[in-house]
């Protein structure tokens, strides 16, 4: 495995544990265990980013700066949709009438949540614009979506198995 793809894995791994660690250790201990493996998976990227883009030595602490601040921004507001989603999830469970106003109140701000998180990866695109040349931001797009992705895919696979195992258990019974 050349070292590219094997810090890719940790990042991927890291990033995919996160969640995991949140569900494990409760809401309440969670907070310090998932901000210490994001952090960790922000450096493994960030080191990652360096060798890739190839960045120089002032390149590289200006981009630092501006992806960090992207990030928390990111962070937050994946932390108001996961928010948002569990009340929308709570009004729409089963046994109980949703509030037609509530649930309007939550699609909305759930859909200006989402607008919101696009737009501040075109926001931080437009950011590295300037410390970039033009094939870098390129690769780093390409980078950052890969990551993306394949924590998303590490997400649903999360979500995804504990079904798949529901309904093989289910069908070895019938």
């Amino acid at each position: 495995m050349s070292p590219t793809r094997f810090a890719l894995l940790i990042v991927l791994t890291l990033a995919a544990a996160a969640p995991a660690a949140a569900q494990r250790e409760g809401a309440a201990h969670a907070g310090p265990r998932v901000a210490m493996l994001r952090s960790q998976v922000e450096r493994a990227f960030m080191q990652q980013a360096r060798k890739q883009l190839g960045l120089t030595s002032e390149q590289a602490p200006r981009m630092e700066r501006v992806v960090a601040g992207f990030a928390q921004t990111r962070v937050k507001l994946d932390n108001q949709e996961r928010g948002l989603m569990s009340a929308l999830r709570e009004q729409e469970r089963t046994g109980t009438a949703a509030n037609a106003d509530s649930t309007s109140k939550l699609v909305s701000a759930l859909q200006a949540n989402r607008v919101a998180n696009a737009e501040s990866f075109r926001d931080e695109m437009a950011a590295l614009a300037p410390i970039l040349t033009p094939v870098q931001l390129g690769r780093y797009q390409l980078l950052s979506d890969r990551l993306l992705d394949k924590i998303r895919e590490l997400q649903q696979t999360r979500v995804v198995a504990p079904d798949a195992k529901a309904a093989a258990d289910t069908g070895r019974r019938g």
